[in-house]
């Protein structure tokens, strides 16, 4: 059936209703990349975090499907699936207090610290596996202090979409325990994500993308102003993202990283090489994710020529003082300057 508003459904199915200008899944399908580009933009839906043709498609009914629900309810709203960009400012009466406000950006719970109505720099921070987004806040509140005053930014903490327990949060599912087991073979620490899909990661780095898209649109900030940090596997996912995105971002920090997809991340570090900017920390001692996994990514960024800098220290799987003070000297501050 075709209803007034031009969105059709099937008798007796539970399948969402579409304009029918668009036709089924199937039918996008058998079109061109090129096409369903198009039907993006004249839809003004994001392309951010969409990877291949099936996610374009998606994406397309997603949008689609809640322009007809906003039809349905007699409500003029555009179809999008981005957050009013004019929404995710601080209120005016929390701008430059310590305390972060919570908010939602994009499809992601979010902890905000904004120093000015209208920031220069952005910082992303993406917290590790089993934390959740407040985990962050202090290192934020710490480059924050080591800042000159009244420097205008953003810190943003996400939180991981995947619920483990009450307050714990993941990006995507972990199996620790394979992971330990692996660790323990021999060999297994250096080539421990030997063999890892870049697919567990999809819907995390779309909603990051996604994130930092609104971010740049809000604002009116150039990529070379966001600053895209991560720890444990919130870095592999801030790695992901960097290496996968057209845009050539600030920055990309990472705290107790690894090699997390071994089969394609070298050939992307290539593809951005001096004009990817990093700074990596790992712990010696680090009890969870091998010292050894630190230094292979640290080989992988020099050998693509990427700008990168590499603090070693003697602690376990944690945040050194002296990364936050490189973060900020040699990465914040400057893209505040220039």
């Amino acid at each position: 059936s075709v209803a007034q508003d031009g969105c059709t459904s099937r008798e007796g199915s539970s399948a969402p209703a579409l304009p029918s200008r668009l036709g089924s899944r199937a039918e996008l399908m058998r079109r061109s990349i090129r096409d369903l580009r198009d039907i993006l933009r004249s839809m003004k839906l994001s392309m951010a975090g969409v990877l291949e043709k099936g996610d374009l498609v998606d994406r397309i009914m997603e949008g689609a499907t809640k322009q007809c629900e906003w039809k349905g309810a007699g409500e003029a709203k555009p179809a999008s699936t981005n957050e009013d960009v004019n929404n995710i400012a601080v209120p005016a009466e929390k701008i430059g207090r310590h305390q972060p406000h919570k908010m939602k950006i994009g499809r992601l719970n979010c902890f905000v610290i904004q120093t000015h109505a209208e920031p220069e720099v952005s910082v992303v921070l993406l917290h590790g596996f089993g934390a959740n987004a407040n985990d962050l806040v202090n290192v934020g509140k710490g480059l924050q202090q080591r800042l000159r005053r009244g420097a205008r930014i953003r810190f943003i903490f996400p939180e991981g979409p995947v619920v483990l327990q009450e307050g714990s949060f993941a990006w995507w599912p972990l199996d620790i325990s394979s992971l330990f087991f692996r660790i323990a073979q021999p060999g297994g620490a250096e080539n421990l994500f030997e063999g890892q899909a870049e697919g567990v990661m999809r819907d995390a780095q779309s909603r990051v993308a996604e994130l930092l898209e609104i971010e740049q649109r809000a604002f009116g900030l150039e990529a070379s102003k966001i600053l895209l940090s991560g720890f444990s596997q919130g870095s592999w996912l801030a790695t992901q993202v960097a290496l996968s995105s057209s845009n050539d971002y600030g920055g990309l920090v990472i705290f107790s990283g690894g090699m997390y997809m071994p089969q394609t991340w070298p050939q992307k570090m290539s593809k951005k090489g001096a004009r990817l900017r990093v700074l990596q920390s790992h712990g010696a001692s680090d009890s969870i994710l091998p010292y050894v996994q630190g230094k292979v990514l640290q080989e992988a960024f020099k050998k693509a020529g990427c700008q990168h800098s590499f603090i070693s220290f003697s602690g376990d799987h944690t945040i050194p003082s002296e990364a936050i003070d490189k973060f900020a000297s040699s990465f914040i501050a400057p893209a505040l300057i220039s």
